[in-house]
């Protein structure tokens, strides 16, 4: 009976830590562990810290990491395996170069710290290395001028290189791309100023004012000018979905128009007064063309028939518009000559 219920309630404990969040068993097995540590059973302590160990990931907190890879560390010295221990704080010194052992207010002897401080001196050294290989790598990334490439070589300084002279290099540099970018009117820009402030908060105050257009084309597409200035271009869907973009500007009154991709459909045009830090919404739809037949000449007026007073002999002639005089004809009397052979 007793062993079925042992049996029982170790499956309600599986169970239970099965649905418990990752963190919450990681602090469980933690104080397992330490509980171990403190009761002089060190190769225990190693064996549950070590499982402990093995789940910690990009989510657990630091906090957390840093106190298993301390315990852990702390259980192998006891357990005889200094250099594994070495190991161990290296390892913790990666998470937080600035820890301190004994800040815990918990006192290790006094061998565990010495050990503690070789390790992050160690640990120090291969970091330095790390870091100048890094900021050299960023130094040759800002040479190219490209925002997104530039923000992952920052982004894999990390936290524990400084490069304060590569990091405002970086940050003036995507700062320089998106003024052009502003100046040339590229949607571009916007995230690009984005990640000058990301790199660098203090520059935020040199971003020019500016407001956000976000124009709305219909499926047929065309090409959208800004002030008669082409920025975009936009394709035929094929279905009757709408099309957004934005478009970072100064402030200012804006006049914007689109030449539809289909000639079928009439140029859209549309006008907005931007303010800095809004968001303007404008929607170009073109209108289908209606066909309409050709005009009708205008008809010739035929002249009117006038009144002519004719004069004896003359007649109107309506082709020419004039009075005719008609000529006369003379007959022409010969005298007969008389027949030959007639009598007198």
């Amino acid at each position: 009976m007793f062993r079925s219920a042992s049996i029982f309630s170790a499956a309600i404990l599986l169970t239970a830590l099965a649905f418990a969040s990752p963190q919450a068993s990681i602090q469980q097995g933690l104080n397992d562990g330490r509980n171990k540590l403190d009761a002089g059973d060190y190769p225990e302590a190693v064996q549950t810290l070590t499982s402990v160990d093995r789940r910690l990931n990009g989510d657990t907190p630091k906090e957390l990491s840093v106190s298993v890879k301390l315990y852990l560390g702390a259980s192998l010295f006891f357990n005889g395996k200094p250099a594994d221990a070495e190991e161990v704080f290296q390892q913790l010194c990666r998470i937080d170069p600035s820890y301190e052992m004994n800040r815990t207010g918990r006192e290790f002897k006094q061998e565990i710290v010495n050990l503690f401080q070789k390790a992050k001196r160690t640990c120090a050294e291969e970091l330095t290395t790390q870091c100048v290989d890094k900021c050299s790598n960023a130094n040759q990334v800002i040479l190219e001028r490209d925002p997104i490439k530039i923000s992952n070589a920052v982004e894999a300084l990390g936290t524990q290189c400084t490069c304060d002279d590569v990091r405002a290099k970086a940050a003036q540099t995507v700062l320089d791309v998106a003024n052009e970018s502003f100046n040339l009117r590229d949607p571009k820009a916007k995230s690009q100023f984005e990640i000058a402030v990301r790199i660098s908060p203090t520059l935020k105050s040199r971003v020019p004012m500016s407001g956000t257009i976000r124009v709305t084309v219909a499926a047929s597409g065309g090409r959208l000018s800004i002030n008669g200035m082409p920025v975009k271009e936009f394709g035929i869907t094929a279905q009757a979905t709408t099309q957004q973009q934005e478009f970072l500007l100064p402030p200012g009154k804006y006049e914007l128009s689109l030449e539809p991709a289909d000639k079928n459909y009439s140029p859209a045009v549309g006008g907005i007064d931007l303010g800095a830090d809004k968001i303007a919404l404008v929607e170009l739809t073109p209108v289908l063309k209606v066909a309409t037949p050709p005009p009708t000449p205008p008809a010739v007026p035929k002249p009117s028939p006038q009144s002519v007073t004719l004069s004896s002999g003359e007649y109107f002639d309506f082709n020419l518009g004039k009075k005719i005089r008609q000529r006369r004809c003379h007959v022409v009397r010969t005298k007969r000559e008389p027949t030959t052979g007639s009598s007198g």
